[in-house]
């Protein structure tokens, strides 16, 4: 995340694999925030080191399920990405994630974004 200074990705590059997001952004961001921890997740999914690509990748969002929360190869249908951004879809909007912490970095972002796009592997 942006206030810890902590994610070294390429910023857009596309080769951040996932373990790599996993260490630096996902857990420390989302899994150890109250909101996607272990027990119990305040929000539907839980986001820990052994849960987090399940639950991601190929799995249809609680709140919209038309969408998947990772398509690989699809950031632009990925609501992971939709959540991040804050970007308002047809019919309802959506809150930015991390909820109640700094927004990521652009550069985080795009690094997610290119991963979904490179087919969003578990690498």
């Amino acid at each position: 995340p942006k206030d810890a200074g902590a994610f070294t990705g390429d910023g857009g590059g596309g080769g951040v694999p996932f373990q790599k997001l996993l260490t630096e952004v996902i857990v420390p961001t989302c899994a150890q925030s109250f909101c996607h921890e272990t027990n119990p997740p305040a929000a539907p999914m839980e986001l820990s080191a052994e849960s987090a690509y399940g639950e991601l990748v190929g799995t249809p969002s609680s709140q919209e399920p038309s969408l998947m929360r990772v398509k690989p190869g699809d950031p632009e249908n990925s609501y992971l990405l939709i959540k991040l951004r804050a970007v308002s879809i047809t019919d309802f909007a959506t809150t930015q994630m991390p909820l109640n912490k700094p927004a990521l970095d652009e550069a985080t972002v795009a690094d997610i974004e290119a991963w979904i796009a490179r087919g969003a592997p578990n690498d």
